[in-house]
């Protein structure tokens, strides 16, 4: 398979003639915290926002917690508030 960067570091474009390479990536901000893992994400450039979908990636983990969030019949009062998280929506500015 034709991978772009190995024939670009095998010829040292970037030493021999780096005016030939164009739109060099940018690292901007690496965002390496997150616990669960990124399901989508969406970036709105107009407003400078970008949301990302996390969530637990294992499915055993996910029916785990789902039960466990669950009210049971027997159970006479819901739990005030989730006690294994499944996913969540982080806004970054």
């Amino acid at each position: 398979m034709f991978n772009h960067n190995s024939v670009k570091n095998f010829l040292e474009v970037d030493a021999n003639a780096p005016e030939i390479s164009v739109n060099q990536p940018k690292l901007i901000f690496d965002m390496a915290n997150f616990v669960l893992g990124v399901r989508d994400f969406h970036y709105e450039p107009s407003r400078g926002i970008l949301l990302v979908i996390i969530s637990e990636m294992s499915i055993a983990t996910r029916v785990d917690s789902y039960l466990t969030n669950m009210k049971m019949p027997w159970e006479k009062k819901a739990p005030k508030h989730a006690v294994a998280t499944v996913g969540a929506v982080e806004c970054y500015i």
